[in-house]
């Protein structure tokens, strides 16, 4: 029997493993029924097959800041996985994202003289920041599989091999299968206009990430509601976090629809006329679906000290960092306001909106293809 540890913490990881154990099932004779995992994961990587030795939720921890503040935590959960693994002696172990955690991991495996191949799924973001992970990752790691082609280059001699993202193949698929749908007025000849005007809020994934960032966006929507009496809003998020935007919802003067399945969030994607959301991964999902969106993060002004310290890019957005120019808006931790929001966000929400859309799409669409690792002969909009 074939034995892999795998270790995610936070949904994007989780998600990315999940489609990684079922992906193996269906290559392996008799579907992987020889096939063990364990290790560190969330509910669909349990559902792919994992048998998990503590709760991911544990590692969902936010900044440099936060995870130092939770250091004794951190380590003790370091500990058990190294000891679990030494302890099973598995065929390989298999760490995506969290590349601060995974590093720890890695580094307290070959220290303790393990010798089994390590592989990191989703290349740390040394192109932003702490460039010199690089050569750690290389030190440590024997494959290092990334989620866009660019990304190959950065590690020196270590095997990278780009694998591309399947969230954003299942979103293209989705795409391409359903360019019946319309955003916007006017996007498709012959289209009826359409009574309502869509927006949809993305606070994040994480726990505190919706803590910080959905009452501003439920503000800042209430206020666009006193200037666009059509305006809807859908805000798609996780079920572990369902029950807390729900809750917050209730405040919001207009209608709202809190939908859960990854299907229904890409359905937004392509029928809303624009988008704020937390950045990650959720605003690469945006851009490569051809939503405007403008990407929003809130930090502790620890972190923020930290960052004008670390950070070698004046972007957050993968878009922004390729382009080497702002093309998604970005509002970050003191300039977040509803004010800052409603003036970035309204043109896409305005009687010219298709226009603005078509026009935001024809920007970003070299990018995309550098984020994808193909040309979208068809262009942006999905009609």
């Amino acid at each position: 029997m074939k034995h892999i540890v795998v270790l995610s913490g936070e949904p994007s990881g989780d998600a990315l493993i999940a489609d990684l154990l079922r992906s193996l099932r269906e290559k392996l004779p008799d579907g992987g029924r020889d096939l063990r995992v364990t290790g560190i994961g969330g509910e669909q990587s349990v559902k792919a097959g994992l048998v998990p030795i503590f709760d991911s939720e544990q590692l969902s921890i936010i900044g440099v800041v936060q995870a130092l503040k939770h250091l004794p935590n951190v380590l003790r959960l370091r500990k058990q996985f190294v000891d679990h693994v030494l302890a099973v002696a598995p065929d390989l172990v298999v760490t995506a994202d969290l590349p601060d955690f995974s590093l720890m991991v890695a580094k307290g495996l070959r220290r303790r003289k393990w010798q089994g191949r390590l592989v990191h799924y989703v290349a740390p973001t040394v192109w932003i920041w702490r460039a010199g992970r690089a050569q750690s990752f290389a030190r440590s790691y024997d494959i290092m599989l990334t989620l866009f082609p660019f990304e190959t280059r950065l590690f020196g001699d270590l095997p990278c091999y780009f694998v591309g993202h399947p969230l954003l193949r299942r979103l293209q698929d989705y795409r391409n299968n359903h360019r019946e749908l319309v955003a916007g007025d006017g996007h498709r000849e012959g289209a009826a206009p359409r009574a309502s005007i869509s927006l949809c809020l993305l606070p994040g994934s994480r726990r505190k990430e919706v803590a910080l960032l959905l009452p501003i966006l439920i503000q800042t929507a209430n206020q666009l509601h006193r200037m666009i009496p059509a305006l809807e809003v859908i805000i798609p998020t996780i079920k572990a976090r369902e029950d807390t935007v729900r809750d917050q919802a209730r405040s919001l003067s207009m209608p709202c629809t809190v939908p859960t399945a990854e299907s229904d969030r890409f359905r937004a994607f392509l029928t809303c006329d624009a988008a704020i959301g937390a950045s990650g991964t959720v605003v690469t999902e945006a851009c490569v679906a051809g939503i405007p969106i403008v990407n929003i993060y809130k930090t502790s002004k620890a972190n923020v000290w930290l960052g004008k310290r670390l950070l070698h890019v004046p972007f957050i957005s993968v878009v922004n960092i390729l382009a080497r120019q702002k093309i998604v808006e970005e509002i970050v931790n003191d300039d977040l306001t509803d004010a800052a929001l409603i003036q970035a966000i309204s043109p896409f929400l305005g009687a010219d909106r298709a226009e603005k859309r078509r026009s935001w799409q024809q920007r970003i669409a070299p990018y995309r293809a550098m984020i994808t690792g193909h040309h979208d002969e068809e262009g942006m909009d999905p009609t």
